[in-house]
């Protein structure tokens, strides 16, 4: 939103970002306006202005410093005055936490109450009994947030019991114990419980004797025995009160783990098992082994302890992070496979693709390649030539849907030396991705297994007791930990003292020098695989400082330096970390950090930190979106790639930012078939254009409207009227940008004649545009031109159309474009189905079907499933025609692709009066296209098949 009013805590006021200096009365005013929606002009002066000799004169000269400030966003006649809608306001987000049962709504909201509704704000005028009723409104709305800041506090509190989270529980309850609010004993209660587990007995106590008091005094009540008797709980039996707590969330104490440094214990028929499935897959074959469990099972120790008897195998382990980044899952895989990997003998698209995905450690081309040839060069580096591949895929309940989509790809592929993918999931979490898919490999296809761990045997424990060179009570330490290996070797280390493990972590923590805690805390915000340049930049600590304090933090056995960077002993510990860091400090690193990491990696830095920018920021911070919005759109996420782009948007300062944002955003949207968005995404660039100077950027965004308004609206007037714009633009330019520029607008053109069926003129333009592209050396340009000028010698009987389709198969296929190449397949289908040579038209559907298949290409896939058709029709195979119709609009229909959907109605209709069957049920899906406008070339041919079943369009 561009315009933010925070009114919680000491009000503050944004415009696209940046702080807003406004007076204290005029301030007022958009926060009565913001909370009341609507006011009189004479309401609004007697509150504010009562004292004054002209109270709508005063106003009025707020409205105008309001206006001069904000512009537009000011409404208002002669009676009323109202902000317009589409502000963000701080108390609009928190009181609607109040209607979410979702604890994650309800964090966000709590960190939003800095203070009391305009905390600070008190004018003189008060003094003299003048205002008394802002005032009055004022402290009326405080009070109504303040009972939904201690309804969050206990609504959150109840979570974090239930996750067994004491200390944010406690500081939460203590939330709910405002003077101003009505005694909860309830909240009172589990406070008790929650500091007596905590072992701060004078906490609960005072707690107690202040609910006492109020109850004695408000309501002449005294507390109820359950809240007596957890006073005695909490007076001295800790152990008691966390049974207590448990007790009435109905859980056990959650914990977190991943490696330890004694030997492993009761896993021997585990790592059998998995022996097993590792000689399975060097016999060629792939395999997959899902270890799930509780955290601190002991799941990721498996998998090290397994990978220790690799030799002779090509082994990369990866980690998923809670970060939602796509493919996240294998990026750590990739950076490791690049040092030891040549990429001597992979084509040329699929060096591209890489350099696309780790622009950092590549040189990147900024191609933008398809998901197809980018899971194709993934697969081509992590799978070993002459190894077979074991990849150890950690915490899966954290993978992104297209890392999924790669792992699935990985086990279908051929690999004649052999596959083991080895993963490690959560199993008390709900996994961020659809893991259905994935099972299926397990259960249906039988290509590997499944291992739940469970806890360690009272034998097993006893031998890790004795490792530890303790004699304990090994059945107690059994029953305490339920055998989780890391709860037990915490209870060993701290003599089983069984409080909680973030208690455990914090005091492990609070041991180290204050410069390694802030180091720490870099740590955490950055996450795993920190470089020390990095830590640097961002903690603003001397070199040697940082060495001093990593060696610090690896003798405390909490960080480690690896060859990628940093990496924390457990997730446990980095959650407490960045729970601890106040929020000031936080917005504080994430700015640090968005300005030292490269545009790809900055971005969501650069959004925690958003309040904090300055104007040297906005222009690294809109770069940051926008390479993360088209690094998602690269790697198949097309939702995130479109939030990106629509931060971005939000965040422009001027018309040339924002056409850059939008025609980013048509481009993935285009990308993905979804056309009809794109071009209302274009439509939103027409009002820009004017105050944009760059004339390419405004000619690329022509002309990408006027190719999706030819190809897919058939509005080849409008069209044409865009890239003649863009010719005039272009005129007299001659760097290699607008060179480029120039062929793409002649490749318009040319599309444009051929729709208009004017052949001659079509392939002039063709002509002219691959001359261009040929002297700039822009091979995948080169190989389109030649594809649109084949496609024009087609419709225009040329002699040379088939010489020209087999060229620019040919140079699709030197660049690995399996997609142009299933492409020119299916035109040089359409050749031959032109020349009458059914045979040779079947041939080449059937091998573009077959590559879409391969690259997962639904849309094409549809496309293609048509084509077959046509061509069963005219070879009189009408059963055979009629069931590749049906399979096109099966694959449409799940995708809402309307012109596919369109086209197999059409031919079934076609086909059904041949085959006289009843086709009621495609006249009815085809009534919605007769009235709309984007399927006027159809229009004649739809209400052609309406009017015959007499049916009115």
């Amino acid at each position: 939103m561009t315009l933010a009013l925070h009114l919680l805590g000491t009000p503050r006021l944004e415009l696209r970002g940046r702080a807003i200096k406004l007076g204290i009365k005029p301030m007022l005013v958009l926060a009565y306006l913001a909370l009341e929606g609507r006011a009189t002009r004479r309401d609004l002066a007697h509150l504010l202005w009562s004292s004054a000799t002209d109270p709508l004169n005063s106003l009025s000269a707020a409205r105008i410093s309001i206006r001069d400030v904000l512009k537009k966003w000011l409404e208002g006649d002669n009676e009323t005055l109202s902000l317009q809608k589409g502000f963000y306001c701080d108390i609009e987000v928190f009181t609607a936490a109040l209607e979410s049962n979702q604890a994650t709504d309800w964090q966000p909201a709590l960190e939003l109450y800095r203070g009391a509704l305009l905390e600070g704000v008190r004018l003189p005028e008060w003094d003299d009994g003048f205002g008394a009723d802002f005032e009055e409104w004022l402290l009326t709305w405080r009070e109504k947030l303040e009972e939904i800041h201690a309804e969050l506090s206990w609504r959150l509190a109840r979570f974090e019991l239930q996750q067994l989270n004491l200390e944010t529980a406690l500081s939460l309850l203590e939330k709910t114990q405002s003077q101003h609010l009505p005694p909860r004993e309830d909240a009172t209660r589990l406070l008790m419980l929650t500091a007596g587990a905590l072992k701060r007995e004078i906490r609960a106590q005072t707690a107690f004797s202040k609910l006492e008091r109020r109850l004695q005094e408000e309501l002449e009540l005294g507390p109820s025995r359950p809240t007596r008797d957890a006073l005695v709980l909490a007076r001295g039996d800790a152990a008691g009160c966390l049974a207590a707590i448990q007790q009435e969330f109905q859980v056990k104490a959650i914990v977190q783990a991943k490696e330890t440094n004694v030997p492993l214990f009761g896993r021997e028929y585990e790592l059998q098992l998995i022996r097993i499935e590792l000689a399975r897959a060097a016999q060629g074959t792939a395999r997959l082994v899902l270890l799930t469990g509780e955290p601190g099972v002991g799941k990721s120790r498996l998998t090290q302890e397994a990978a220790q008897e690799t030799a002779n195998l090509w082994v990369l382990s990866g980690v998923a992070a809670p970060t939602g980044v796509s493919l996240g899952l294998f990026e750590r895989l990739v950076r490791l496979a690049l040092t030891q990997r040549s990429l001597a003998d992979f084509n040329r698209l699929w060096q591209q693709a890489l350099a696309a995905f780790v622009p950092d450690s590549l040189s990147s081309t900024q191609l933008e390649p398809s998901k197809e040839h980018l899971f194709a060069a993934l697969t081509a580096l992590l799978t070993h030539p002459t190894q077979t591949t074991v990849l150890i895929l950690d915490d899966l309940q954290w993978a992104d849907k297209t890392s999924i989509e790669l792992m699935l790809h990985l086990m279908h592929q051929p690999n004649p030396h052999g596959l083991l993918l080895l993963a490690t999931l959560r199993d008390t979490e709900t996994p961020r991705s659809d893991l259905h898919d994935l099972l299926e490999l397990i259960t249906r296809e039988q290509l590997g297994i499944k291992l739940e761990l469970q806890g360690l045997t009272p034998k097993a424990v006893t031998d890790l007791s004795l490792s530890f060179g303790q004699s304990t009570d090994t059945a107690l330490l059994h029953k305490k930990s339920g055998g989780n290996p890391f709860y037990l070797l915490e209870l060993l280390r701290t003599n089983l003292d069984s409080s909680r493990l973030h208690d455990l972590v914090k005091s492990r923590l609070a041991n180290l020098p204050e410069t390694a805690q802030q180091l720490l805390e870099v740590a955490a915000l950055l996450g795993d695989g920190s470089t020390i340049g990095i830590l640097r930049a961002v903690s603003g600590r001397s070199l040697e400082e940082i060495s001093q304090n990593l060696d610090e933090l690896a003798v405390s056995d909490v960080l480690h330096l690896e060859t990628d960077g940093t990496h924390f002993k457990h997730d446990l510990i980095r959650e407490v970390v960045l729970h601890q860091i106040r929020p000031a400090r936080k917005q504080i690193l994430h700015l640090r950090a968005a300005r030292a990491l490269q545009p790809n990696q900055a971005a969501v830095h650069a959004l925690a930190a958003v309040n904090a920018w300055e104007d040297t920021d906005t222009a690294k911070m809109l770069l940051a979106f926008l390479e993360t919005g088209k690094q998602h759109s690269i790697r198949g996420d097309l939702a995130a790639a479109l939030e990106w782009f629509e931060h971005a948007d939000q965040h422009s300062r001027n018309a040339t930012e924002r056409l850059q944002a939008l025609t980013e955003r048509a481009s993935a949207l285009e990308r993905y078939g979804r056309h009809e968005a794109a071009l209302e995404t274009l439509d939103k660039l027409a009002i820009l254009e004017g105050s944009v100077t760059d004339s390419v950027l405004r000619s690329n965004a022509w002309l990408a409207r006027a190719n999706l308004l030819a190809l897919k609206m058939h509005r080849l007037e409008e069209a044409q009227v865009l890239v003649n714009q863009a010719f005039t633009a272009l005129e007299g330019l001659s760097y290699s940008a607008a060179q480029l520029a120039r062929s793409d607008a002649l490749n318009i053109q040319g599309t444009i004649y051929r729709l208009e069926k004017k052949f001659v003129e079509a392939a002039q333009a063709f002509e002219a545009s691959l001359s261009i592209r040929q002297a700039l050396e822009e091979d995948v340009k080169i190989a389109d031109s030649l594809m649109n000028l084949a496609v024009t010698y087609t419709h225009s009987n040329h002699p040379r159309a088939e010489e020209i389709h087999q060229r620019s198969f040919m140079l699709f296929k030197k660049l690995g474009d399996e997609t142009r190449m299933a492409r020119t397949l299916n035109n040089l289908g359409e050749f031959h189905t032109r020349n009458a040579n059914f045979q040779k038209a079947l041939k080449s559907y059937e091998e573009s079907l077959h590559l879409n298949q391969v690259l997962h290409d639904p849309w094409a896939e549809a496309r293609a499933h048509l084509n077959i058709g046509v061509t069963h029709y005219y070879r009189a195979d009408y059963t055979t025609a009629k069931e590749h119709y049906e399979l096109a609009l099966e694959k449409a229909n799940s995708l809402h692709d309307s012109e596919n959907q369109l086209l197999a109605l059409l031919n079934l209709l076609e086909v059904g009066q041949v085959l006289k069957t009843d086709s009621t049920v495609w006249l009815e899906q085809i009534k919605p296209f007769a009235a709309n406008e984007s399927f006027m070339a159809y229009h004649a041919e739809i209400n052609n098949y309406l009017s015959q079943q007499g049916v009115k369009s």
